[in-house]
């Protein structure tokens, strides 16, 4: 398929956030079935039939503020770009079209759609969203690798689980830094040199993000409330069926389940959050079945939240992707 056919194809689907949002509930309640038959479905439904509507609720509110944090933290990135006349609200309805699961490339190719449809180059809206992207995962493993240091002799915790988040997290930070570095000095080329230059471009942004001092806290107060309000949803869901969890291990647990966060996986991750989520949590000491009821449940409460945003910023989302 030639790429401006593809390019069709996928804004296309993009028009039809309902249709997007029925395949992920489609692929996410297959994942959970087949989850569902590995740990038992007599167990599984057991758990069902412990059900606490008003959990559900408090996970939908929590939704509902992750998306302002994250609107928040995506626009002090995004701005950082000169040659995108983005407007705010306009941004604002770029992170509420793309939070859903509304895109099978993701919501950062919307993200980078947007700039360039708001007069950014190609390179400058790879650069900032690549800037975007390393900036969420690293505020969510900044809190995987605290919480599991805390979780260290937990009796409930396996140690496979927690070790490659302190040791990683650390270890990923010097190679990162030490690559960024030495790749600055030095003309990249090959088969990787447009990946590789979007992330040092992006790394430069992050690091530009300094000299603005406000700025930059705003930015990480907006991440920090999204990741808290992200995971928060989750407890809340696992709540919902009565299972109570200390707020470690629902963070070290989420985190372990989105290996990629949400806005960089396609339909924002249904389907790998059904399987990886509850693996994540019984390894922390929650049973198998509870853990999937709470992370399909949680799942559920994405969809109801961003199918209505996506509807309602579909036509100004759509018209400025569409002029690339």
């Amino acid at each position: 398929m030639s790429e401006r056919r593809e390019r069709r194809l996928w804004a296309r689907l993009e028009r039809r956030p309902l249709l997007m949002g029925a395949a992920a509930a489609v692929i996410a309640l297959g994942a959970a079935s087949a989850m569902a038959a590995f740990a038992g479905f007599a167990a599984t439904a057991d758990v069902l039939t412990r059900i606490a509507p008003g959990w559900l609720a408090a996970a939908v509110g929590a939704r509902l503020v992750a998306y302002l944090g994250y609107a928040l933290a995506h626009h002090r990135v995004m701005s950082a770009c000169e040659e995108s006349g983005i407007e705010p609200d306009t941004a604002a309805r770029v992170v509420a079209f793309g939070a859903g699961a509304t895109s099978l490339k993701g919501g950062f190719s919307i993200d980078a759609r947007a700039l360039r449809g708001s007069g950014a180059s190609r390179r400058a809206a790879r650069a900032h969203v690549a800037a975007l992207a390393m900036f969420e995962y690293a505020v969510l493993a900044s809190g995987a690798w605290v919480g599991s240091l805390l979780l260290i002799g937990a009796g409930h915790v396996q140690s496979a689980v927690i070790w490659p988040w302190i040791v990683g997290v650390p270890a990923g930070v010097a190679v990162a830094s030490s690559a960024y570095v030495a790749l600055s000095r030095r003309p990249v080329r090959g088969r990787w040199a447009r990946p590789v230059k979007s992330l040092l471009l992006g790394g430069a942004i992050l690091a530009g993000q300094s000299r603005r001092p406000l700025r930059a806290l705003a930015a990480t107060a907006g991440m920090l409330l999204y990741w808290c309000a992200e995971i928060g949803a989750l407890w809340a869901a696992l709540r919902a069926f009565g299972i109570t969890c200390s707020p470690l291990v629902a963070i070290v647990g989420f985190a372990t389940g989105y290996v990629l966060t949400p806005r960089g996986l396609p339909l924002a991750g249904a389907g790998v959050a059904e399987v990886l989520v509850p693996l994540g949590l019984s390894w922390l000491g929650i049973a198998l079945p509870a853990a999937i009821v709470g992370a399909f449940a949680a799942e559920v409460t994405r969809l109801v939240v961003s199918i209505p945003f996506a509807l309602l910023t579909r036509e100004d989302v759509q018209e400025l992707v569409e002029a690339v």
